[in-house]
């Protein structure tokens, strides 16, 4: 019975099989590492120095040395919002510590590397980086109602000056006028708000 309940239980290594994932390190001993353990778990690594400007198209994460003399803004893992999940491999200088809040990573790898703490924060970047995502659409969604909210606000009021009628009166004609012309109220308010400024 156990054994059946076990075997449900989702694998988190299942859905990192065929990841784009850039590895922005020196062909060394750590850089190796970290891509063999992505490879291992079937991850599509690729092993990437000197770091590029932009990661290739489709890189879904990208692990990231951070060296001690990075304070440039152009490279892609100090971009808002970021392009993929970003994880700063960190080899334990002061100065490379510093630059980290100058970077957007959604994980941390401290040398020296190793299997577990590769793939832990593989799993955790990924999960910060949708985490981020939902968010941001949430925030786009509500600046959206909130200029829809001010254009109708806007529109209300431009009527009830120009026919001299009350609040409710000028939402009910922006209503009627939507439904008129199968169209949002905010598609109306615009409308008024845009004929009134020309």
């Amino acid at each position: 019975m156990h054994e059946g309940r076990e075997s449900r239980e989702p694998d988190p290594l299942r859905d990192l099989r065929g990841l784009a994932v850039l590895v922005v390190h020196p062909p060394d001993a750590d850089g190796y590492l970290i891509c063999r353990e992505l490879q291992r778990v079937h991850c599509e690594a690729q092993l990437a120095w000197p770091a590029p400007q932009m990661p290739p198209p489709g890189t879904e994460v990208a692990f990231v040395l951070i060296e001690q003399r990075q304070v440039s803004s152009t490279w892609f893992w100090t971009e808002a919002p970021p392009l993929c999940a970003i994880i700063a491999v960190l080899g334990g200088e002061q100065d490379a510590l510093r630059n980290v809040q100058a970077c957007n990573v959604h994980a941390a790898l401290v040398k020296p590397v190793t299997r577990q703490a590769t793939l832990t924060n593989l799993l955790l970047a990924r999960s910060n980086f949708k985490y981020e995502k939902r968010l941001q659409t949430k925030i786009s969604r509500l600046e959206e109602t909130l200029r829809v909210f001010r254009k109708v606000e806007q529109a209300k009021l431009i009527l009830m000056r120009q026919r001299t009628i009350g609040e409710n009166e000028a939402y009910e004609y922006l209503r009627r006028q939507a439904m008129n012309k199968r169209v949002s109220v905010a598609t109306v308010a615009s409308a008024i708000v845009d004929a009134t400024r020309c």
